[in-house]
C-alpha cells in the first residue's frame, strides 16, 4: 500500500495549527516542493519559498496561516523573458523561516513521510540533522527559551500524491504550466521537475493517478516531463484542478482562460476566422497581464 500525506503527528504536536485544513496543507506542502529551499549556512538554517512580485498575495497568505516567518525582496527587480519574446521587469519575493521556534512547526510538518519529491526528501536529512544540532546547541546555552522543543527524530518514508488531495494543486503552482499553442489550437498542461533517483516513478504515479495513463511523460534535459492536452483527454485534468483550484493568482489566471479556450475549441470557433483572432486575442491578453487576479 502507497503511503500518503498525514498530518496525524503534526496535529497532536502543534494542535494550535489545527485551524490548517489537510486541504491546505497539503497544497502548502506541494508549492513548497516545488519553489521551496531547505538552506543550511554557516550561521543558520533557513525554509525559502520564492515567487515572483504578481504571486506575493500567496506568501503573505502563508506567513499570515503559520503566523511566522517573514516576506522579503530578494532582488529589487529582475528582467524575466515571457513567451512572446518580449520582457518586464518583476521584483522577487521570498518567505523565509529562520528561528528555531517557527522551524520546529515546519520541520514538524515536513517530517514522518510528508515529503513527495525523493530529491527533497533527500536535502531533508542533511537539513533536519544541521536544525537539531543547532536546537541542541541552543537548548545548551538558553534553556528554558527552548525547554519545550525536542528533538526531531527523522522519519522517511517513500510517500504518494493522490486525486483526493491537493499536492498536485501546489506542485502545479510552482512547477506545473497551462499552455495554449496559437498555431495548431492545441491546449496543454505541462508538468516538469528534475531528474533524480525515484522521480520518474513519482511522475508515471502521477500519470496513472490522475490521467489515467493519457499523458506523455519523457526525460528532456535532465528534466522529467508530463504533458497532457488532447481535447478528449483535458477534461481529465479539469476534473482535478476544478476541486483544486489554483491558488497563485497568475497560475489561476492562466488556468480559467485555459478552460475558456477549450470551450471555443470544442464549439469549432478556432476555424471561423472571426472568432479564431478574438481566441488568439484573448490568450495574447491574459498570458502578457501582469495583473493578478483580484
Amino acid at each position: 500500500m502507497q503511503n500518503r500525506l498525514n498530518f496525524n503527528a503534526f496535529r497532536n504536536a502543534y494542535p494550535n495549527y489545527n485551524h490548517l485544513s489537510d486541504e491546505w496543507l497539503e497544497w502548502f506542502i506541494g508549492f513548497f516542493e516545488g519553489d521551496g529551499s531547505l538552506i543550511c549556512t554557516s550561521k543558520d538554517v533557513q525554509f525559502v519559498i520564492t515567487q515572483y512580485e504578481p504571486n506575493i498575495k500567496v506568501l503573505i497568505d502563508i506567513q499570515n496561516k503559520f503566523n511566522f516567518g517573514r516576506v522579503i525582496v530578494q532582488a529589487q527587480r529582475l528582467d524575466r523573458a515571457i513567451h512572446t519574446g518580449k520582457a518586464h521587469k518583476e521584483a522577487v519575493y521570498r518567505y523565509i523561516v529562520q528561528d528555531l521556534k517557527s522551524l520546529h512547526v515546519i520541520s514538524s510538518l515536513l517530517n514522518d513521510g510528508n515529503l513527495v519529491l525523493p530529491i527533497k526528501r533527500h536535502k531533508f536529512v542533511s537539513w533536519l540533522e544541521n536544525y537539531n544540532t543547532r536546537l541542541i546547541n541552543a537548548k545548551k546555552n538558553r534553556p528554558e527559551q527552548f525547554k519545550d522543543l525536542d528533538f526531531i527524530k527523522l522519519s522517511l518514508k517513500e510517500t504518494f500524491c493522490f486525486k483526493e488531495d491537493a499536492w498536485l494543486s501546489g506542485f502545479s503552482d510552482a512547477d506545473g504550466s497551462f499552455s495554449f499553442n496559437s498555431k495548431d489550437y492545441r491546449l496543454r498542461y505541462l508538468l516538469s521537475t528534475k531528474n533524480y533517483k525515484g522521480t520518474e516513478k513519482l511522475i508515471t504515479h502521477i500519470n496513472k493517478e490522475f490521467f489515467d495513463c493519457t499523458g506523455d511523460v519523457r526525460l528532456c534535459n535532465n528534466m522529467w516531463n508530463l504533458s497532457t492536452g488532447h481535447i478528449k483527454n483535458i477534461n481529465i485534468v479539469y476534473c482535478y484542478f476544478d476541486r483544486f483550484y489554483p491558488r497563485c493568482p497568475t497560475k489561476l489566471r492562466m488556468y480559467l482562460i485555459h478552460k475558456i479556450i477549450c470551450e471555443k475549441l470544442i464549439n469549432k470557433d478556432h476555424l471561423n476566422c472571426s472568432k479564431r483572432s478574438e481566441m488568439d486575442m484573448i490568450w495574447r491578453l491574459i498570458s502578457t497581464s501582469k495583473r493578478s487576479l483580484e
